[in-house]
């Protein structure tokens, strides 16, 4: 295939191409939706038989209406080579992928090469910034994929923002979607709305009455004295996430779409 470019501007032009790709509009193919929910423990979910108390009521209807796992294992408690694992069906021994700063293999088969190469159209948004294609290769078969710059994570509603701005592009494709959101990955920032959910708003947990445990701190708020209040804060985020899938997934685009959500 040749490429050319016509201008009349005078100097230098920068043109930036791709492989073409041939879409294929389906009647009957079912959107596929895949969320991966970062540092998600099993027992903070409302409708399992493990719950400690927290509130998910949008994840306890999808439970109720499909099926649930409730006795899954992660390949590696590493949030890259975890979710190398999940797109390839391939151990970290195979992957030889054992931290975040290790690249998943170009020859490695991903669950959305398969999916483009079945003429799907490929969505991404990663919530956690060391996710990004240079330190992990996740990006391998996506049409568009959006991760923060540098370092730094953000919470699922930005994610999804950028993937609702691109779903008027699929309209009439067959689609793909992975969203993985960081909400409960520490540190927590939970709105002030749901700050207190799960804790006594009348108790005071940087109070040197509370009894931190010898040598115990919390890196990233420093000043807390009583570790239940981290907990809580954990909880907070997960009903926090599941008002954001509500929203997300309320989309007419996903009403009878075959959707997978998992911790990693």
């Amino acid at each position: 295939v040749n490429f050319s470019l016509s201008s009349d501007e005078k100097g230098p032009s920068l043109v930036a191409l791709s492989s073409p790709r041939i879409e294929r509009r389906w009647a009957g193919a079912k959107t596929v939706v895949l969320v991966t929910s970062d540092t998600h423990r099993a027992d903070h979910v409302g409708g399992s038989s493990r719950n400690v108390g927290v509130e998910t009521p949008f994840l306890d209807i999808l439970a109720d209406k499909g099926v649930m796992f409730e006795d899954a294992y992660a390949s590696t408690n590493i949030t890259n080579p975890s979710h190398a694992s999940l797109m390839t069906a391939l151990s970290p021994r195979d992957t030889r992928m054992v931290d975040n700063n290790t690249v998943l293999a170009e020859h490695a088969v991903t669950l959305a090469e398969r999916y483009q190469q079945a003429g799907y159209f490929t969505l991404a948004a990663l919530s956690a910034g060391h996710m990004n294609h240079r330190q992990s290769g996740l990006s391998q078969g996506f049409d568009r994929l959006w991760v923060p710059s540098g370092k730094a994570d953000v919470e699922s509603r930005i994610s999804i923002e950028h993937l609702d701005e691109w779903l008027d592009e699929a309209d009439g494709l067959p689609l793909f979607v992975w969203l993985h959101v960081f909400d409960a990955h520490a540190p927590y920032k939970v709105p002030d709305e749901l700050r207190w959910r799960y804790y006594d708003e009348n108790k005071d947990p940087y109070s040197e009455s509370c009894a931190l445990p010898k040598g115990a701190r919390v890196p990233w708020d420093a000043a807390v004295r009583d570790l239940d209040f981290v907990t809580s804060q954990y909880m907070s985020e997960v009903t926090y996430l599941d008002t954001q899938l509500e929203g997300f997934l309320s989309n007419p685009r996903f009403q009878n779409a075959v959707i997978a959500i998992t911790g990693d």
